[in-house]
């Protein structure tokens, strides 16, 4: 038991502040956790009266000591930093979460039932997701099983995939992270291909950790089950042969039935017996060939872009994208989908934050986005309110056909802003295809 130093501390104080004294000098301490290299103090009557696994610990079942005898505990799995996290929050009800110990102090709060500090921790991990931060949490998130989180990450993710598969973080992610990402529908990417070559640097990266062969078997092993998730199918049959073809990731077999579908149209059953997804995933309609070029343009304060279109096939629309403003910038965004001039479909207001890059950036309408029927005039208009943008130009009054969906555009009412079929915002449609 640590002994008394100050003599007033109790005088004119309030009880969290008497506990934070009993916490940091340890006096009357009754209970010891050792770590690799320290010690901390605690009250058996404290930590039992906040948590219902010390409890147990000490008076229930679990309890090899009587409670009259000071109890040493070696802890193994929880760092000693958040475990003082853990007591300052026990005590006096105070934590400091940071980046560096929110991890392993959400995982001290779950393991001791503090259910109050695991959500401050979920909380601060939701509002500190970053492209430099997001593969991480969204290890944890799934270690852990915080459904919420790893929804809120794949959220994030979606829209900037194409850049995170460029990044070191996203050859650190698990086996299970990368499942859940390559379910995903709505991954914001240029080609099925460049998803491909990310899983093999990541395959490649995890065999040279275990010191295993960079062969295409080894490969094939390291990507498991995530390999049938991958959508072959949707890739364009030049680009497999090049980019697939050559290795042997995949079988003769399953290549042939990948190219006989892929030419032929016809689906083959076997290929979603052996557990390949052939569902496409999201893909985009691009309207123009190019950037405009007047730095002058695209002015963003108050009146609406807008394009007419209609499809020739049942889609489901997930959104557009919009340019980023051409140097790092904010901008309002208000969307709506409009069923001919009058009936509104859909609206939602999003905040954009670019980074000055010239690449658009997707916004949704929607997890499931809205479904649309063959030769039936829609209308998306957006308004954005913020600095200059970019543009786009070169666009085509012919229509632009997506895996044998086509759409056809033509100028709208609604459009104030000067955007039209061949120059101006919204540079491209995302979208799903749905049966016929």
């Amino acid at each position: 038991m640590a002994e008394r130093g100050e003599t007033d501390w109790q005088i004119n104080k309030s009880v969290l502040e008497c506990n934070k004294y009993m916490l940091e000098s340890g006096f009357a301490s009754d209970v010891v956790f050792h770590f690799d290299s320290s010690e901390i103090r605690a009250h058996k009557y404290m930590l039992v009266a906040r948590s219902p696994v010390f409890e147990a610990s000490f008076y229930g079942g679990l309890s090899s000591t009587s409670d009259t005898t000071e109890q040493h505990i070696d802890v193994t799995d929880v760092e000693a930093e958040a475990f003082k996290e853990l007591l300052k929050y026990l005590y006096y009800e105070h934590v400091d979460i940071t980046a560096d110990n929110v991890l392993p102090v959400l995982y001290a709060a779950k393991k001791y039932m503090l259910y109050p500090l695991a959500e401050r921790c979920m909380n601060f991990l939701q509002d500190t997701i970053s492209v430099d931060t997001v593969c991480i949490i969204l290890n944890h998130s799934i270690l852990y099983d915080e459904m919420d989180l790893t929804d809120k990450c794949i959220q994030y993710i979606a829209p900037r995939c194409g850049l995170l598969m460029n990044s070191p973080s996203f050859l650190n992610l698990s086996p299970a992270a990368i499942s859940r990402i390559l379910r995903c529908d709505i991954l914001y990417v240029d080609s099925e291909c460049d998803i491909f070559v990310a899983m093999l640097r990541w395959a490649t990266t995890r065999a040279q950790k275990q010191d295993r062969p960079v062969t295409d078997d080894e490969l094939r092993a390291q990507l498991s089950d995530n390999l049938h998730q991958i959508r072959f199918l949707s890739m364009k049959p030049e680009l497999f042969a090049r980019i697939v073809g050559d290795l042997g990731i995949l079988t003769d077999t399953e290549k042939s039935m990948m190219y006989h579908q892929m030419l032929t149209g016809k689906r083959s059953e076997h290929l979603t017996q052996i557990g390949f997804n052939v569902f496409p995933r999201m893909q985009k309609c691009v309207r123009y060939r190019c950037l405009g070029r007047n730095a002058g343009w695209w002015t963003c304060n108050g009146p609406g872009d807008a394009i007419s279109f209609t499809v020739n096939r049942p889609v489901s629309l997930l959104g557009v994208s919009v340019f980023g403003g051409r140097e790092p910038a904010k901008h309002l965004v208000n969307l709506e989908l409009w069923l001919n001039p009058d009936t509104l479909l859909k609206q939602v207001e999003h905040t954009l934050h670019s980074d000055g890059t010239e690449s658009p950036f997707p916004i949704y309408i929607g997890d499931d986005g809205v479904d649309l029927t063959p030769s039936t005039s829609y209308t998306i208009l957006v308004i954005m309110k913020g600095p200059i943008a970019y543009y786009g130009q070169g666009g085509d009054a012919q229509p632009v056909s997506v895996m044998d969906v086509t759409f056809t555009f033509s100028r709208s009412e609604k459009s104030g802003n000067g955007t039209n079929v061949k120059s101006g915002q919204i540079p491209e449609l995302l979208f799903l295809p749905r049966s016929l």
